[in-house]
């Protein structure tokens, strides 16, 4: 709605931004624009590539390890009350 507003009240400037300047990453000044995924977050603090080393490893395995115990933990964690035809590990 907002980009709506100002395309009517300034069509050029508007068609300006949306057609060029919303796409180049070089007018923001930051050169990590383009990789936001974790190992970019990764490389940024650590100052570099060459200083992340196997702890890259570790961090991938306890944040799959982390998603699999969020994913799993309603089947582990129901009330045994219900009956035999409640969800769940016993």
């Amino acid at each position: 709605m907002c980009g709506l507003i100002g395309f009517a009240i300034a069509p050029r400037a508007s068609e300006l931004y949306w057609e060029r300047l919303s796409h180049d990453t070089k007018r923001v000044g930051a050169p990590y624009i383009s990789n936001q995924s974790p190992y970019g977050t990764a490389i940024r603090i650590a100052e570099g590539q060459g200083h992340i080393g196997a702890w890259w490893i570790v961090v991938r395995v306890a944040a799959a390890a982390g998603y699999l115990l969020f994913a799993l933990a309603p089947f582990w964690f129901t009330p045994h009350s219900v009956g035999p035809r409640e969800y769940g590990f016993h």
